[in-house]
């Protein structure tokens, strides 16, 4: 599945809509960078004719300055749906070879497996840290406990050595 056609084609319609992104990235610093003043505009206007025509000088600037912009952003959008058709079309035909495919449906039930015996041998290792601690735990006990009969023994033994002289 790797190596097959659809994966190559929707990798390579990704790295398109990189591109796209960056190329609105690149827009977008030209739109922020456009110095738009409209003041010396309608002063020259009013100087000339003695008459603002705002909207008029409004228009033809916003045109002048945004025109190319705007066409290139149109020209984005257009290639940003074309892309994303594709990859809506390549995904389809990826979900169909996916789910047909009896290799990848082995590989989710063998990974599911190792999922399974992985928690199990977790589980595993945690009860024998606890057993271990435990029976350390208990070893001390008994330890203890053993050297408590010794003494009692040597003191019962010394007591009847002493009545028998």
């Amino acid at each position: 599945m790797q190596g097959s056609e659809v994966v190559n084609v929707l990798k390579s319609l990704l790295t398109n809509l990189d591109e796209v992104k960056k190329e609105r990235e690149s827009l977008e610093n030209d739109l922020k960078s456009v110095n738009f003043d409209m003041t010396s505009k309608f002063l020259t206007s009013l100087a000339q004719d003695g008459v603002i025509n705002e909207e008029g000088l409004s228009v033809t600037e916003l045109d002048r300055i945004y025109g190319g912009l705007t066409t290139k952003v149109q020209e984005s959008l257009k290639k940003q749906e074309g892309i994303l058709k594709n990859i809506q079309v390549s995904h389809q035909e990826f979900s169909k070879m996916k789910q047909s495919n009896n290799e990848a449906n082995l590989r989710e039930e063998v990974l599911k497996n190792l999922a399974t015996a992985y928690d199990n041998f977790v589980e595993l290792v945690a009860n024998l840290k606890e057993g271990t601690k435990f029976y350390n735990e208990l070893t001390e006990i008994l330890v203890r406990f053993q050297n408590k009969c010794s003494d009692i023994v040597f003191a019962r033994k010394t007591e009847r050595d002493e009545l028998l002289k």
